[in-house]
């Protein structure tokens, strides 16, 4: 049962992990697809 419990555990920690590291991809990286713009500069200009 203890090494189950580890195994959730660990999994969990991965999980927060990707998480953070996606949002702040997604919030941080340059858009350079966009001509260096945010999703909100790029909505006010469209």
């Amino acid at each position: 049962m203890c090494v189950r419990k580890r195994i959730g555990c660990l999994f969990e920690q991965a999980q927060l992990l990707a998480t953070r590291w996606l949002w702040s991809y997604n919030a941080e990286r340059s858009y350079k697809v966009v001509g260096g713009m945010r999703s909100k500069q790029l909505l006010k200009v469209v």
